[in-house]
């Protein structure tokens, strides 16, 4: 998502990425769409994954960000719980 553009610094080895793969960013609501050929506009929900992973953290649920199905299987396995 565009979100993430920002923080490509951050990523592990991000120039041998780019020579590896094509990235294709993905426009998100609420932030700056780039441009340029590897640009796709996608209604994207104004949420992130680490939103719902801080929601699931701190013991907030997150239920209206995610479909049953991936409730399900975070709740199953026991994914991104409060830490005791």
């Amino acid at each position: 998502g565009a979100d993430l553009l920002a923080e490509t610094d951050d990523w592990y080895r991000f120039t041998e990425l780019q020579q590896l793969v094509r990235i294709v960013v993905v426009g998100r609501a609420g932030f700056e769409m780039p441009t340029g050929d590897d640009v796709f506009e996608a209604g994207l929900p104004e949420i992130s994954s680490r939103e719902i992973r801080a929601r699931l953290q701190s013991g907030d649920s997150a239920a209206h960000m995610l479909s049953d199905p991936v409730q399900d299987y975070l709740t199953q396995k026991s994914l991104y719980t409060p830490s005791p």
